[in-house]
């Protein structure tokens, strides 16, 4: 089925409703998510719903993140302090920043698990998995045979990770070959963490991996894969909602799209003010006010 796309240009007014103050207490909005806001160097809140959502308050913490990967679903986050120091941030009960004691100083590659359960995250060739518990641990710490260029973690705190060489490998309690023979750039767990959805430009395709090495055919896409959230795949021609058959549509955006966050029924496109969700038969894109205002062009 045909998709198509609404680019809505239009800035959204907040939509937190206020009751009258003789009509009884103050409705709130649901929140959509939370994205970082590199501007005021915050994670903050998508107040709305999808198609209609508005940038938020700040979530306050002790010091501001210079960085930060956000999952909304967890309230975490992995960041680092405007100090340098690489934290666990965690917001569900409570407003709390745990210091990791890691070797990474500015970690290039990060991936939840579904859950949030673990976070992995690398720099260079060396890798951590972590825990993301009340008292964050690291449970192990890997060096591949390469630089890392992508990450996906499962809530059994298993990683696979794409090598600049373009295998996939897979670990464990060790490093294991996993995947080669194609020109991979992008992967994910499957939510249920049971197999790896990988891209191959070679072949211009979405493919799913099972553990047993079985391989099947999602969808074909166009242009190469860097990023795969859920079932958006973020491609040099724009998003491919690859559900749907790998329908893409262009990303109308004066920016460097840096990523994918997962919200409450829809994508935030890291690095932009973009959200993007599907409406019936159709993608739509939107922007969070505020939120690197020039994201989209009008």
């Amino acid at each position: 089925m045909k998709r198509h796309l609404k680019l809505l240009s239009c800035l959204f007014a907040p939509a937190t409703l206020w009751a009258a103050e003789t009509s009884g207490p103050r409705l709130e909005s649901p929140v959509l998510g939370y994205v970082f806001d590199q501007a005021a160097q915050s994670i903050r809140t998508a107040d709305g719903i999808p198609g209609a959502a508005s940038l938020g308050e700040a979530v306050e913490f002790s010091t501001s993140l210079a960085s930060a990967h956000v999952h909304s679903g967890a309230r975490l986050a992995l960041g680092v302090t405007k100090e340098g120091q690489v934290v666990l941030a965690s917001w569900a009960a409570g407003n709390r920043l745990s210091a990791l004691e890691t070797e990474l100083d500015a970690p290039g590659q990060v991936a939840f698990s579904h859950s949030g359960g673990h976070v992995a995250f690398s720099g260079g060739a060396v890798l951590e998995v972590w825990s993301t518990g009340t008292s964050p641990a690291r449970l192990r710490r890997f060096e591949a045979e390469g630089a890392l260029t992508g990450l996906a973690v499962n809530d059994a705190g298993e990683v696979a990770a794409l090598l600049s060489s373009g295998r996939i490998v897979r670990f464990r309690e060790e490093e294991e070959s996993f995947a080669a023979g194609a020109d991979w750039s992008a992967l994910a767990y499957t939510s249920d963490g049971s197999a790896v959805i990988a891209a191959d430009g070679l072949r211009g395709e979405l493919v799913r991996l099972s553990a047993d090495g079985g391989r099947s055919v999602l969808a074909s896409v166009t242009g190469r894969v860097s990023v795969i959230e859920g079932e958006y795949a973020l491609t040099a021609s724009g998003l491919a909602w690859f559900s749907s058959g790998g329908a893409t549509v262009p990303v109308a955006c004066d920016c460097r799209p840096q990523g994918l966050d997962r919200l409450n029924g829809a994508v935030h496109i890291r690095g932009t003010s973009l959200v993007v969700d599907a409406e019936g038969n159709e993608l739509r894109l939107t922007a969070l006010p505020n939120l690197f205002p020039n994201g989209v062009n009008q």
